[in-house]
């Protein structure tokens, strides 16, 4: 661990970045709304093929309103139908109106009521009376003691309005009352509405366990068709085609809904991926998922904030392994995709762990670890190599770390010869001037051919071609750099001539091979460099110019290179230091006619 946060240093500031970003972001409304957005998604995707054939709806639509007389209805309506229903007894008729008002019918319906057969269950209600306080509006008396059992209708709407969930249980006045949907659920199951057993977060009937969020929640798996093929609608009939006893099919075993079905009777509600839903439809869902198992559990806020945290913590063993953007990138992609596939697993499964929060943390620790790189390799290589490069650096994201990255390039050593004797004819500020006026000649030549300056060692120069942007033709560059070099020598020599000032020749030594490069030295003394064998061939070449006769000598693995595009001269084999075999140098002429223009003889 203590290597670890060694490790990381000031990426703490990244990682705090990151917690203050999620924090941020969990407290604002869109994060909750595009967690509601990806549940309904994931129900609609995942969720919502389970469904119960002994289900139906009576539905109050519009024909029956049209046949039947506007809304309200006068309650012989209901009377009619159970007697209408008691030949094709179903097991259970659920009725989805309040009956709060005494009416002049009433006895008419409660005699109905208790002779129908089955099972009647009526709703009611609770009122606010205060932000703290609710009232039960109840059924009418005698309807309630003519009813099988009353149970309370209570749908809950999120902040963007839909219904996602309903109260199975509510406790009031230090008792607890079941919903419509669970008195439905007991009857059922054969069990009476009052040997239901509560407990926390589960809800058990019979042998049957229900669990539940705080408060009895229940979220409702709704049936959601995904093809032509499936069932449509858990199965709704219109009330005015049952007032025809001659219209009514067998409904042993059913469990009936009766309830509202025209728009105007506002009793319609926004769903999860679907149109709006009337309340009896919402039924039907509420008792289906209970019926089919389809629970969905929403665990303690501990758990969600435990896998942001986790999500962090990768993050910062990120930090402290990976400098390569676009490999960051693509293992964020793969967290996100790994993460997905568990949490869709999960959901399936009927856990629903929050999905939109982690994805934000792994969009966002992304986004600050790629900033923080980003800045890490301007701040770093700023101190070394041109702006114009360290923006290609930035776009290819190559040697942002400390440390060496091996690689092919071409090493460029020229010297100046006798800068001793020359300086000794000159003053120190003639010396600066003219190695600075040489300086700048050379190193508009390195730009135009991509050769980057690694060290001034005075009169000497140090450029490596192919780093620390990849060039493939790099030993090619570096000789027609040389050649440049030359040619740029000879025009200052003329210019100098005329000035009655000094002049001198280079050595130019070329090698190509593999090197590592990097940022070498400690905090405050860094060097970007090239450092391996060719490093020291390239400088040992440099220094056989003078001893061969030639401005410009490559290795041998330079000439394999560039021997089909420059004209090259073979000058034997030299003893170089640190080599045990002599080794065939070669001098540059100039380009091959094909390639360019001819050029003097070094």
């Amino acid at each position: 661990m203590k290597k670890l946060l060694e490790k990381l240093g000031h990426s703490w500031i990244a990682l705090g970045a990151i917690l203050a970003l999620s924090v941020f972001f969990f407290f604002l409304p869109i994060s909750k709304n595009l967690e509601m957005d990806a549940y309904d998604a994931r129900l609609k995707h995942l969720r919502g093929s389970k469904y119960t054939d002994k289900i139906g709806i009576i539905a109050i639509d519009q024909t029956s309103l049209d046949k039947l007389g506007s809304w309200p209805w006068d309650r012989t309506r209901y009377v009619e139908l159970i007697s209408n229903l008691r030949d094709n007894k179903p097991d259970l008729l659920v009725f989805d109106i309040l009956f709060q008002e005494p009416k002049q019918a009433d006895k008419k319906f409660e005699e109905a009521i208790k002779n129908a057969g089955f099972d009647i269950i009526l709703p009611y209600s609770f009122v606010p009376v205060s932000q703290f306080e609710v009232r039960a509006a109840p059924v009418v008396e005698n309807l309630e003691k003519a009813s099988t059992a009353t149970g309370f209708i209570d749908y809950i709407e999120d902040p963007d309005k839909v219904v996602r969930r309903v109260r199975l249980a509510m406790q009031h006045n230090g008792e607890i009352y079941p919903s419509l949907d669970l008195v439905a659920f007991a009857l059922i199951n054969k069990v009476s509405p009052d040997d239901i057993k509560y407990e926390k977060e589960k809800i058990i009937v019979g042998d049957i366990v229900i669990p539940t969020n705080e408060g009895y929640v229940l979220y409702i798996d709704y049936y959601i068709p995904k093809s032509k093929g499936m069932v449509q609608n858990l199965a709704a009939r219109s009330f005015y085609k049952l007032y025809d006893p001659k219209k009514i099919t067998d409904l042993s075993g059913v469990t009936l809904i009766l309830g509202a079905w025209a728009p105007g009777m506002r009793d319609d509600f926004h769903v999860p991926a679907q149109p709006k839903m009337y309340g009896a439809k919402i039924h039907a869902n509420v008792i289906n998922t209970m019926m089919t198992r389809g629970f969905i559990k929403k665990p303690d806020n501990l758990v969600n904030v435990g896998i942001v945290l986790l999500l962090i913590l990768v993050y910062g063993l990120l930090l402290s392994r990976v400098a390569n953007v676009k490999i960051l990138a693509l293992v964020s992609v793969g967290i996100l995709i790994i993460f997905s596939a568990i949490n869709f697993y999960f959901f399936k499964a009927g856990i629903w762990l929050n999905w939109v929060q982690p994805a934000f943390v792994i969009f966002s620790g992304a986004l600050v670890i790629s900033a923080l790189q980003f800045f890490r390799t301007r701040k770093l290589f700023g101190q070394f190599v041109a702006k114009e490069v360290v923006d290609q650096m930035v776009a290819s994201d190559k040697h942002s770390k400390m440390g060496g990255v091996e690689k092919e390039v071409s090493i460029l050593f020229s010297d100046i010869r006798g800068y001793t004797d020359l300086s000794e004819n000159m003053t120190p500020t003639e010396v600066i001037d003219m190695l600075n006026e040489y300086h700048a000649a050379m190193v508009k030549i390195f730009h135009k051919y991509e050769g980057r300056v690694f060290d001034y060692m005075g009169d000497a120069q140090m450029v490596v071609f192919g780093a620390p942007i990849e060039r493939e033709d790099h030993a090619l560059l570096a000789c027609k750099a040389a050649l440049d070099m030359n040619d740029a020598l000879d025009e200052l020599r003329e210019k100098w001539r005329v000035e009655n000032r000094e002049q001198f020749e280079i050595g130019i030594g070329v090698c190509t091979g593999i090197v590592a490069i990097g940022i070498v030295g400690a905090e405050g003394a860094k060097q970007y460099s090239a450092i391996g064998d060719t490093t020291n061939v390239a400088s040992r070449l440099q220094g056989q110019s003078k001893v061969l006769n030639s401005t410009i000598i490559i290795s041998p693995t330079t000439y394999e290179y560039v021997k089909e595009d420059l004209e090259t001269r073979s000058l034997g084999e030299v003893s170089l230091k640190g080599k045990i075999k002599p080794v065939e140098v070669f001098t540059v002429m100039r380009e091959k006619e094909s390639t360019g223009q001819n050029r003097k003889k070094p």
